[in-house]
């Protein structure tokens, strides 16, 4: 097999070009064209997909817009068939990657039958099954996911949690591949303001769970203590509502530069989420320093090291409590922004994150650390760890939904 990066093209495939799937696809198209790969990003365009999202790549990365699935999946997998099998013709080496569940899923699907068939590697970026919002689709998702991880196919978890859900689900080892992080949120440097700052970031959805982080605020305020509370992001209106109603404020989605600012002048990062990939919020303020309390929920419990770059909390109660004394002792606060920094810089640096990709894609020879967790983690989490919103402290963070009764 040739293993040259210059005489290799790499396929990307999603319907789902937002958010953090897009911030990944961004930033490793990015490296791998400077590795001199030949690139194409087969995507569908979402409502939150940016309106010009052509002029985010690099100018060599090809791009192939078709039609989104919506609830037509038959036309969907015949358009994304065919813009795979044009760029897979004319050229040996060639690797494909599917990254988020609906891409995931058809994707293996149409690459079955080929008579010569690419390496395929497939990354969910937050496995869709974990939403249990609504029993019945989370347990459709988690059967899809089941039949799709016996193709031939090399999954790919963003974090070590979201890896062991697919060792489950496929029975063989999956590769972690954890997100990198832009050079310039290690340059940020920390400005200090008159109130403490409490930034989360995100979409407003059930799985960010925004109305945890207005229960927060609201206990601030109940309790007199200074801090101002800010939501980067825009989605639900009841959620927007309810945040705002809180005291919280929300920016709707801002530019990187706002972003940063935003970091620089933060005191503690929040992220209450359900469940993730592995956030991108949350190492892009590790990176600027900032000390982290997150929910203990697939990935972000992969993002922070605990008692290390910041807390990861099982119950409200200890969310408050964590978060009061990073904004009051300033000495722990210091020892964990310069912890924060060190192991962002060490693990999700785009000069590394570079290296992983060439292994993951055979194009350079492996190295035995290339996906290992930390050397603080064991070899393989407890089986509880890894049960999506399986253990009873998550639960206790994020009740499921009471289901309406015949009489609502």
């Amino acid at each position: 097999m040739n293993h040259d990066p210059k005489r290799t093209r790499i396929v990307h495939a999603t319907e789902c070009l937002a958010a953090g799937t897009l911030g990944f696809l961004l930033q490793a198209t990015r490296e791998l064209a400077r590795a001199g790969v030949q690139q194409v990003v087969v995507f569908s365009r979402r409502p939150d997909t940016p309106a010009q999202v052509e002029m985010l790549f690099d100018p060599r990365v090809k791009l192939v817009e078709i039609a989104p699935p919506g609830l037509n999946y038959l036309r969907y997998y015949r358009d994304l068939r065919a813009a795979l099998l044009r760029q897979l013709s004319g050229i040996a080496n060639i690797r494909v990657h599917l990254h988020s569940s609906k891409a995931g899923f058809v994707g293996r699907l149409a690459l079955v039958g080929l008579r010569t068939r690419p390496l395929v590697f497939y990354s969910p970026h937050g496995l869709s099954y974990l939403n249990q919002q609504t029993a019945v689709s989370s347990k459709v998702f988690n059967a899809l996911e089941w039949v799709a991880a016996h193709t031939n196919c090399t999954l790919v978890g963003c974090s070590r949690s979201e890896a062991l859900l697919l060792d489950r689900l496929g029975g063989q080892p999956a590769v972690v591949l954890e997100n990198a992080v832009e050079d310039s949120f290690f340059r940020i440097e920390p400005t200090a303001g008159d109130v403490p700052l409490v930034v989360s970031m995100g979409r407003v959805c059930y799985q960010k769970a925004p109305e945890l982080f207005a229960a927060m605020a609201t206990q601030f305020q109940i309790a007199e203590l200074p801090a101002r509370f800010v939501w980067i992001g825009a989605g639900d209106a009841d959620g927007e509502a309810r945040l705002r109603a809180a005291g919280v404020e929300v920016t709707g989605w801002l530019d990187r530069p706002a972003v940063q600012k935003l970091l620089c002048e933060a005191a503690v990062y929040v992220q209450t989420s359900r469940w993730e990939g592995m956030p991108l919020s949350v190492l892009q303020a590790l990176a600027a320093g900032v000390p982290c309390v997150v929910t203990n929920a697939v990935g972000n419990r992969d993002a922070v090291r605990q008692g290390i770059t910041g807390f990861v909390v099982n119950h409200m109660d200890e969310a408050l409590v964590c978060l009061r004394r990073l904004l009051e002792d300033t000495g722990l606060h210091q020892r964990f922004s310069d912890a924060a920094r060190l192991d962002a810089q060490r693990r999700f640096s785009p000069s590394s994150f570079r290296a992983r990709l060439l292994r993951l894609y055979r194009l350079e020879a492996p190295a035995a650390e290339a996906t290992a967790p930390p050397a603080a983690w064991p070899k393989r989490a407890p089986f509880l760890q890894t049960e999506p919103l399986g253990d009873t402290t998550v639960r206790e963070l994020h009740p499921r939904r009471p289901r309406k009764s015949a009489n609502g």
